[in-house]
């Protein structure tokens, strides 16, 4: 029988029984977070766990709109914009092309749909999707805006900045103001 090289066996938890808990300032409120089988336990920042149960919240509204309007579309409750059966004609197309061709032939917008002026067609059920799609897109920054009073309450001014300028970065990212390309 040849040789063969052992393949080492990996334990991703291995790392998190070996280090320590966090490091944090000794005015710092945080919890202990259980890790299930792993034997450790690590410390975690108030403002990381507000952080991630706004996530939480803005994840689960996101994925209940993105279903729900997805069936409202698959069920034909609504309206389409651009109807389904005429979909896969439109496939082979580029985005450009795709935009021009279903304006011209179904939306009858002054200019194809592009940034935030799918909102004029929200009546239509594929331009509802948009709404849970948009949801999610903005949890980020409600999370950020929603840790900037915690972090302001600590004194934490040099996070609290950041948190602040975080989200208006992605504020003005999404909103079309500041652009390159076609």
């Amino acid at each position: 029988m040849a040789d063969h090289p052992t393949t080492p066996t990996i334990d991703p938890g291995a790392a998190l029984r070996k280090s320590p808990a966090l490091p944090l300032p000794a005015d710092s409120p945080a919890r202990s977070v259980s890790l299930g089988p792993v034997t450790s336990s690590l410390v975690v920042p108030e403002v990381q766990l507000l952080y991630a149960r706004i996530l939480r919240v803005g994840v689960v509204i996101g994925m209940a709109l993105l279903v729900s309007t997805f069936a409202i579309y698959a069920t034909g409750l609504r309206s389409s914009a651009i109807p389904v059966d005429q979909m896969p004609k439109y496939w082979s197309m580029s985005a450009k092309e795709y935009l021009e061709a279903t304006n011209r032939d179904f939306l009858h917008q002054p200019h194809p749909v592009t940034g935030w002026s799918w909102l004029a067609l929200l009546g239509k059920a594929d331009y509802l999707n948009f709404v849970g799609i948009t949801l999610l897109s903005a949890v980020t920054i409600v999370c950020f805006l929603g840790i900037i009073p915690m972090l302001l309450r600590k004194k934490d001014w040099v996070y609290a900045v950041m948190a602040l300028l975080e989200a208006l970065i992605l504020i003005l990212a999404a909103s079309s103001i500041v652009c390159c390309g076609e």
